[in-house]
């Protein structure tokens, strides 16, 4: 079984888009550090990801869902 970490809660936008900012960065660098106060996972992303985008809206709610991933190189 893998490993996981889940980041969620309430938050100012500023703080959500400085996470994205950094998740960002590390796809650039080739290194992304994410961790809960359980766990950190340092994930490697390969030359070629597969991008789920999602967006919605509804009465009283607006949302924007964005999955990435990768094969590990051996």
């Amino acid at each position: 079984m893998g490993t996981k970490v889940k980041l969620e809660g309430v938050m100012e936008l500023r703080e959500a888009i400085a996470r994205i900012d950094a998740m960002s960065a590390g796809m650039k660098t080739g290194e992304v550090s994410l961790g809960d106060e359980k766990e950190t996972l340092v994930l490697r992303p390969a030359r070629v990801v597969a991008v789920e985008l999602k967006a919605g809206q509804k009465k009283d709610k607006e949302k924007i869902s964005l999955e990435i991933s990768w094969k590990k190189s051996v």
